[in-house]
């Protein structure tokens, strides 16, 4: 104690010196005589109400300002961290504030907490971190075979280590290369969808970029035999490129009328049985899953 002063057989006043430690024993001595008891006294617990810069790169090394109170006169080993990392240096600057230095990361929003001496004080969505962001992708189109290498630009990609993994549309790409913090390398799979939406994720953060990459059309090049019966029940060979690496339920067309059955043989060529029919010269139409449709306007049949 700073003082004590004497005040009845029954009470003794006293000025209580700054501290951060929490409960505390009181002990009193008078003569030869001491009596104590434990938890009878205790200081304010260290808060935070606010931070100057609230969002960062996630390269991290950047000063950033806690405010709060109680957070001691002096330097009492302050510490601050956000999420569960600590910062790479803490500076005392007064009661109500302390300045760190963050460390780099790829989490999103985080709670901050800030110890000083045995006190500490949380504050929860206090601090984020920039998330990934897209803006170019090359090439921007591939086949639909894939296995092709891709480059994607932008920023806070985070650091080597940092689980970071591209997506296009649906599928996860076969494998995902961290080059720097603002280039990430995508090994395409294959894929029959035409513009897809391209999506980089670096730990819990995310960013996508819509409308920056496409697999090549489907074209249909030959056919034959050129001409069957009216009664149909004739077996045409569709021949052209890009038509999938698997069965992606591909379908014939000749004019308007569907094939009786269609069969995929492999990237190149499908197989169909045609339906009866009076029509004369007919456009060949193949039609890759639900959305996609190509036509070939030289190939009569």
């Amino acid at each position: 104690m700073e003082s004590t002063e004497w005040e009845s057989e029954t009470s003794v006043r006293c000025l209580v010196g700054h501290s951060t430690s929490g409960s505390r024993r009181i002990l009193m001595t008078a003569g030869e005589r001491t009596c104590t008891e434990t938890q009878g006294w205790s200081s304010d617990l260290t808060a935070s109400s606010s931070v100057r810069r609230g969002n960062i790169a996630g390269t991290g090394s950047t000063a950033m300002t806690v405010h709060g109170s109680s957070m001691g006169l002096v330097p009492y080993t302050g510490r601050v961290r956000d999420g569960q990392t600590s910062c790479e240096s803490t500076e005392w600057e007064s009661e109500t504030s302390i300045r760190c230095l963050l460390e780099q990361g790829f989490r999103g929003t985080r709670r901050v907490a800030m110890t000083a001496g045995i006190h500490s004080g949380t504050a929860t969505q206090l601090f984020s971190l920039d998330a990934p962001m897209l803006s170019i992708m090359f090439p921007t189109n591939n086949p639909t075979t894939g296995k092709l290498l891709c480059t994607l630009q932008g920023s806070f990609m985070g650091h080597l280590g940092d689980s970071q993994a591209g997506r296009i549309g649906g599928s996860s790409c076969e494998q995902t290369l961290w080059q720097a913090d603002t280039v990430l390398l995508c090994k395409v799979p294959a894929g029959m969808r035409g513009t897809r939406k391209i999506i980089a994720t670096t730990g819990q953060r995310d960013g996508t970029r819509t409308e920056i990459f496409s697999y090549d059309n489907e074209g249909v090049s030959s056919m034959g035999p050129l001409n069957a019966a009216g009664t149909g029940a004739q077996v045409v060979t569709i021949s052209g490129n890009r038509f999938g690496m698997k069965d992606y339920t591909d379908k014939v067309r000749l004019g308007f009328t569907s094939c009786e059955y269609s069969r995929w043989i492999s990237d190149s060529t499908v197989l169909s049985l045609s339906a009866a029919g009076i029509q004369s010269t007919r456009r060949v139409m193949i039609t890759v899953l639900y959305f996609k449709s190509f036509s070939c306007h030289e190939c009569l049949f």
